[in-house]
């Protein structure tokens, strides 16, 4: 009996402001998505968004239009304070559609221990354990970020990216890591060998080589996680 094809984790990280460039930035992903499928033609395919407004939501789109691709939302923090912070009304309503869409799993990652630093209003910690967690988990990372962005904002895309080419976090990303229940407080075991790849419209393409770090199933959600309602 043939092994079943092993899954690849697509973790994608990226700017909730596109500028308008929506369709540039589904065209490029639809040719990243397509060059995994190319190189990768038997293994099944999980994409690993925040689902936040701008490049998760196109991203999660292109990915469930393709056939033998699944999405997984793995929101930083509870569903309907997360749904709150979109911008748009229409934003929201995406959001919505694509938790009804039966193809995507959704889970919430659980609370960080409180530090007891006053953070009202803030979820940049929060944000940055999803990037971590993503950093840590994915067998391809991509992001959709302008390319001279600084990795200085908490919790945004280019320290994504920085974390998982650097192959451990720094100081800030450490402590995070030490109020976390979803990620082992140790050093990011990443192969250090990542490089980005430049891809049009600034979505960059980092693989781990040989693929050893997926650790979810296309029909498993996330471990560590609650699941997020659907009503």
């Amino acid at each position: 009996m043939a092994a079943e094809p092993f899954p690849i984790l697509v973790g994608l990280t990226g700017k909730r402001a596109l500028d308008g460039k929506d369709e540039v930035v589904a065209e490029a992903l639809t040719a990243v998505f397509q060059a995994m499928d190319t190189a990768f033609p038997h293994s099944p395919k999980v994409l690993v968004t925040g689902l936040a407004e701008g490049a998760d939501t196109v991203a999660t789109r292109v990915a469930l239009g393709r056939a033998g691709w699944r999405a997984i939302g793995l929101l930083p923090y509870s569903r309907h304070a997360y749904r709150a912070s979109f911008s748009t009304d229409a934003a929201r309503y995406a959001f919505d559609a694509l938790l009804a869409d039966p193809q995507l799993h959704c889970h919430e990652l659980p609370p960080l221990r409180p530090d007891g630093a006053d953070r009202t209003g803030s979820h940049g910690p929060e944000y940055e354990q999803l990037g971590l967690w993503l950093a840590e988990h994915a067998t391809i990372l991509v992001g959709v970020l302008p390319a001279a962005e600084g990795e200085g904002r908490l919790g945004g895309s280019a320290r994504v990216i920085a974390n998982r080419c650097r192959g451990e976090p720094d100081a800030a990303g450490e402590a995070i890591l030490a109020r976390s229940t979803a990620i082992a407080p140790a050093p990011l075991t990443l192969f250090r060998s990542c490089r980005p790849i430049a891809c049009p419209a600034a979505a960059w393409l980092g693989q781990r080589p040989g693929g050893q770090a997926v650790r979810s199933r296309p029909d498993y959600p996330p471990p560590h996680g609650s699941p997020c309602g659907r009503d």
